[in-house]
């Protein structure tokens, strides 16, 4: 329907984190993805990466999307780890440009672009 949407992520009834897609865009077969874990406590257990597998399945068996973009922080090498466990690549460095033209306003300045495909 071209809406994102945004999920809680649960570990034993505790809200660890939250996930999210926006940008669906049908057409030209991909989705953008967004994760944030509530605090560093909840970081190097596997929750961020089986967020981001079993959302990737929902999207694709729901709407059939293939492909799906992160834009995290270079820096981030915490979540950079957390993205490739869960089967995305880095693909490279946006300029400002191509983060716009893709994301809209970057949150940061070093922005890379990692991608997956079912």
């Amino acid at each position: 329907d071209g809406k994102g949407r945004n999920y809680i992520i649960l570990v034993n009834d505790e809200e660890v984190g939250t996930i999210g897609y926006d940008l669906l865009d049908k057409l030209n077969d991909r989705v953008v993805l967004d994760i944030w874990m509530r605090s560093t406590k909840y970081c190097g257990y596997g929750y961020g990466s089986d967020a981001l597998i079993t959302i990737c399945n929902y999207i694709h068996d729901k709407y059939g999307i293939t492909n799906f973009l992160i834009s995290p922080s270079a820096s981030n090498e915490r979540a950079i780890a957390a993205y490739k466990k869960a089967g995305f690549e880095h693909v490279k460095l946006l300029n400002k440009e191509e983060q716009i033209n893709i994301f809209g306003q970057p949150e940061y300045d070093d922005n890379i672009l990692m991608t997956k495909s079912l």
